[in-house]
């Protein structure tokens, strides 16, 4: 797994998802404008820590035109965002990404397992009984 927090959007896509290796991105829900909620300070050092809002994952797969496409837990499979959109919610939630790259595959290999596995923990149980600590929607 490659944690790829400050990379730039082009660059991600160069070195991942245009080889065909999804990326797991932090951005808002439907690629809102992110909204500072709450600010919390953390015991101990006394750091402020902005909750950003509605924080979102979503599992960025290509690219059509001017948009970049996702399969979103909320939308659907490869749902089109536009690109200024999709900069603006990345960046509001401090670039932060995630690549799963195994060793010793192809690429394409690692592509299927990575879709495989991020789908996976991305999408929610079909109900909270499936999974007691998942307290989201059903």
């Amino acid at each position: 797994m490659a944690r790829l927090d400050g990379s730039t959007l082009e660059d991600l896509y160069g070195r991942y998802v245009s080889q065909g290796v999804p990326v797991l991105l932090w951005a808002t829900i439907g690629m809102e404008e992110p909204v500072v909620s709450q600010t919390f300070t953390i015991q101990g050092t006394g750091e402020a820590f902005d909750w950003v809002y509605p924080m979102h994952c979503l599992l960025w797969v290509g690219e059509a035109g001017d948009s970049w496409l996702f399969h979103d837990p909320l939308a659907g499979e490869a749902v089109a965002y536009s690109k200024s959109q999709v900069e603006r919610a990345y960046r509001g939630l401090g670039c932060q990404a995630v690549a799963l790259v195994l060793r010793g595959m192809s690429s394409w290999e690692s592509s299927r397992f990575s879709v495989f596995f991020l789908r996976a923990i991305l999408t929610p149980p079909l109900s909270a009984s499936d999974c007691p600590r998942w307290p989201g929607r059903l």
